[in-house]
């Protein structure tokens, strides 16, 4: 399949070119992907679970959780398909996507569906050039490397972003894909748009391995990322400059949606009768959840966002 029209790839040597550190996992111990976890939701089929635990074995990824499995995740299918990842072995299973993502300064729901009211970024590359801190991207260790250093966190390091994948059959329904900071689609051909649940998070995990190692090429990304994020006077010590994680997002959320309620309009985030995914449409808390989600608000960012929700909510209660 030809690629996207714009797309910055970067050119590789021949495969009897290509470096020894091209093709070996970098022996450090902070790895390219140590920032991202998958998240499955709702998967039918254990060989799946297992499937993509190997994935995520083979791109060094050690933390996957499941949400409300249908299958049971510790089957023989799913350990047969597993091939002993250490992912699979110690899997958590959350009751729903909100506790598995709790703790998470962003995530990225995957999904073929464009939705009428949230943006669905046609690949990886293209979320990374407007949003560039949305990925958990590190420069592979390697003391030879020219340009990034090896220790410099790229996008959304200062702490966990989640890989969110649906299930087999429908994927992630709207009130979930709203759950997430970015909504992503993973571009197929025509023929079988629709990849299965493990191909896809393999996918996904192959295209962000590769992306860490283009990040310390020689002659730099090909993908735009501001230098503040990869220099050594950035903000990476400062904690009131870190993305809040989605349990901060979600009381700010509730306590602008008691706002809202207050102001006269409906609080609730999505309602039914919507054109897109499901038939749920955004109401004005599901916006604001999309832009602070979006804009990986910062804990000073909230404190403020909280002090005029309480000012607004004061000024009711004196009216």
């Amino acid at each position: 399949m030809l690629p996207a029209a714009g797309l910055l790839l970067q050119s590789w040597p021949s495969p009897g070119r290509v470096s020894a550190a091209r093709l070996q996992a970098p022996q450090a111990q902070v790895r390219p992907l140590d920032g991202a976890f998958v998240v499955l939701v709702s998967p039918k089929h254990a060989a799946n679970v297992g499937a993509a635990a190997r994935s995520l074995a083979n791109f060094e990824v050690s933390d996957l959780r499941l949400v409300s499995p249908r299958c049971e995740p510790f089957s023989s299918e799913a350990y047969r398909t597993a091939c002993n990842a250490p992912a699979h072995a110690k899997l958590q299973v959350a009751e729903t996507l909100q506790q598995a993502l709790a703790g998470s300064t962003g995530s990225i729901g995957f999904t073929r569906r464009v939705g009428a009211t949230r943006q669905t970024h046609a690949s990886i590359r293209h979320l990374l050039r407007e949003f560039p801190h949305a990925l958990p991207l590190q420069a592979p260790a390697d003391d030879t490397t020219v340009g990034i250093s090896p220790k410099a966190d790229i996008p959304g390091a200062q702490g966990k972003v989640g890989l969110v994948f649906g299930r087999e059959e429908s994927g992630l329904t709207e009130a979930e894909l709203s759950l997430c900071s970015h909504a992503c689609s993973i571009p197929t051909g025509n023929l079988q748009p629709s990849l299965n649940l493990s191909h896809a998070v393999c996918v996904v995990l192959s295209q962000l391995w590769d992306l860490s190692f283009e990040l310390a090429a020689p002659e730099g990304p090909q993908i735009s990322v501001p230098r503040s994020v990869t220099s050594a006077s950035s903000t990476a010590g400062h904690a009131s400059s870190h993305p809040v994680d989605a349990a901060a997002l979600d009381v700010l959320v509730a306590k602008w949606s008691e706002v809202i309620g207050r102001a006269g309009l409906r609080s609730e985030e999505t309602v039914a009768g919507g054109q897109g995914n499901h038939g749920r449409k955004r109401r004005t808390a599901g916006h604001l959840r999309a832009i602070l989600s979006r804009a990986q608000a910062t804990k000073q960012e909230v404190q403020a966002m909280h002090g005029l929700a309480n000012a607004v909510l004061a000024e009711l209660d004196i009216r």
